[in-house]
């Protein structure tokens, strides 16, 4: 990791699909930082969206590319939380909601 002081899953996520986009779309946007490759700044010129390149798209598409994502070799957080939630709703039929007998 290159452009974050402190590791996070997160961080490391972002990092390689950010150097993976640039490999294969060949441009950054202008608001992205540049990534490292090999300990080396990588040089890519600004994505440009015209009538003739779609670039900013082609790159947002290859930052969200789950491929991508999965060659990346991220660790987890060393110090993290994680829950697993479910979401439990009954359904009730206004016999059990009423306290006076109901009468179906």
């Amino acid at each position: 990791m290159s452009l974050f002081q402190r590791y996070s899953h997160k961080s490391c996520m972002f990092e390689c699909s950010l150097r993976q986009a640039v490999a294969a779309v060949g441009c950054l946007p202008w608001d992205y930082p540049l990534p490292y490759a090999g300990g080396v700044l990588m040089d890519a010129p600004v994505c440009l969206a015209t009538k003739d390149s779609n670039a900013l798209a082609d790159f947002d598409a290859a930052m969200d590319d789950t491929e991508n994502l999965a060659r990346c070799k991220c660790l987890p957080d060393c110090e993290s939380i994680s829950y697993d939630v479910q979401v439990y709703a009954p359904t009730y039929n206004e016999c059990t909601l009423i306290v006076t007998r109901c009468v179906p």
